[in-house]
């Protein structure tokens, strides 16, 4: 099997399941029989779960836990696994399964020769689980993805793994793995919520959060008993969901943001931000290379999170190698994909994450980054998926921001799973919600950047791509 057809069985021959068939314990199968479990009790891994900012946190966190092991003489690689991809090619697909080799300036993606190995080595097992455990469901994508990933970190030796969560945490295929030494809850919202669902009757824990409830169910309610455990910003109703499922879990030491940690002051430009954290008793200044202040609250939770690691024992070093880590880590991590300046003439920075809390954020970010006052428009160029909960929503959230000029949507794929709301549906949101906005509907992804890159043509002027649609299919130079 090469390197495509490994892809192609992964990505294409297997489905994502009905909702009766969203659990672990194919996974589970998988592993034992594999013999993955067993060799996988001795690496010690952080898992990353919530709504926004995962992949960067996790991204953070693999960072500093690089230093660490760097400061400690350990050559061994940092494994790390997020999701998506920023393009969803074969090729592209290799971003989900990374490693964080000593002495280099970021983490390199898999092999092909090595991902078509271990999907060799998975193919009888899988063969073996549809003869024998048919009643567990058809194998489905995220499956095969983490069996892949976790054979990469073993048979790399990797001293530690950061892994992304799948889409909740209570039936999520990471619940299958052995228990990680660290949990990191990010800021939670309505993501999937059209599968996770919440119970009838509703729990008085879940009451008042509406649309969130489900997700919190699942993702807070699914925190691993006994693991150290870092929360992220939630506004006030999920806040206190969190810690009354978190008691009911019985999860290991808390860090909740604003309490045993947070963000004392911030100061972002398109260069990145200065910011102050304090983790506990510590209080530290960092300069964080990736843009934007929603990145600052990302950064401030991986520390909190690697400091929760080498407290324990799962990560080398003291406070004085933990404070190092967490500045040099910060201050070298790169975002690919997010608010990630990819030209300079005119200005154009990528943005992937296109859900109704990432648009927030992204908002927030143009206003910070952008003020009214400066010079030139903001061109936006978009595409939405379709299969996010209330996918017009995040529509909305970008045409009310006085700081956006004129819209360009697109849709970069029409049918699947990576489908793209229709750019007509797009513009009509957007015009309703500001008559007065610029907006063009542009069929392709290519034609629809060159639309704005006309648009955005003055000395001054910003060019935004938005969407995991146009991150797949251009990346301008």
């Amino acid at each position: 099997m090469n390197f495509e057809e490994a892809m192609r069985w992964t990505e294409e021959a297997h489905a994502f399941p009905a909702r009766e068939h969203l659990h672990a314990r194919r996974l589970s199968w998988i592993l034992e029989r594999s013999g993955l479990r067993e060799r996988a009790r001795s690496l010690p891994w952080a898992l990353v779960a919530g709504s926004c900012g995962k992949a960067s946190t996790a991204r953070f966190l693999a960072f500093i836990a690089r230093g660490l092991l760097d400061r400690a003489g350990v050559s061994a690689p940092v494994a790390l696994g997020t999701k998506p991809p920023l393009s969803e090619t074969p090729d592209g697909q290799r971003e989900r399964y990374q490693l964080f080799e000593r002495g280099a300036s970021a983490p390199s993606w898999i092999v092909p020769e090595d991902f078509a190995g271990y999907v060799s080595e998975l193919v009888p097992v899988v063969e073996a689980l549809e003869r024998e455990a048919p009643e567990l469901g058809p194998v489905a994508p995220y499956d095969l993805r983490y069996a892949v990933l976790l054979s990469h970190a073993l048979d790399q030796c990797a001293a530690f793994a950061v892994v992304e969560a799948n889409i909740g945490l209570r039936d999520d295929p990471t619940a299958a793995l052995p228990p990680p030494r660290a949990q990191l809850l990010t800021p939670i919202d309505t993501d999937h919520a059209q599968l996770l669902l919440a119970p009838s009757p509703l729990p008085a824990a879940l009451s008042g959060l509406g649309d969130r409830a489900g997700p919190v169910w699942h993702k807070a309610g699914g925190l691993r008993a006994r693991v150290a455990t870092v929360v992220g910003l939630q506004d006030e109703p999920v806040a206190l969901a969190v810690d009354a499922l978190a008691e009911e879990r019985g999860v290991g030491t808390m860090a909740r943001r604003g309490v045993d940690y947070e963000v004392l002051q911030r100061r972002s430009a398109l260069d990145g931000s200065d910011a102050t954290l304090r983790v506990g008793d510590e209080t530290l200044e960092v300069r964080i290379r990736a843009v934007g202040g929603f990145q600052v609250d990302n950064a401030a939770q991986a520390a909190a999170a690697a400091w929760a690691l080498v407290r324990d024992g799962a990560l080398p070093g003291d406070r004085g190698a933990w404070r190092e880590a967490v500045r040099a880590g910060l201050g070298a991590a790169t975002m690919p994909g997010r608010m990630e300046v990819i030209a300079a003439r005119p200005l154009t920075l990528l943005q992937v994450g296109a859900s109704p809390v990432k648009m927030r954020a992204f908002v927030e970010a143009l206003d910070e980054l952008l003020p009214a006052a400066s010079s030139g428009r903001v061109v936006v160029c978009a595409s939405f998926l379709a299969r996010i909960h209330d996918a017009r929503e995040p529509v909305a959230i970008l045409a009310r921001s006085g700081r956006v000029s004129a819209l360009v949507a697109t849709a970069c794929e029409t049918v699947g799973d990576a489908a793209d709301l229709d750019p007509d549906e797009v513009i009509g949101v957007a015009r309703q919600v500001r008559p007065e906005l610029e907006c063009w509907a542009v069929r392709g992804a290519e034609a629809a950047v060159a639309k704005a890159r006309s648009l955005a043509c003055a000395e001054g002027d910003v060019l935004v791509l938005v969407g995991n649609g146009l991150g797949a299919s251009t990346r301008p130079t």
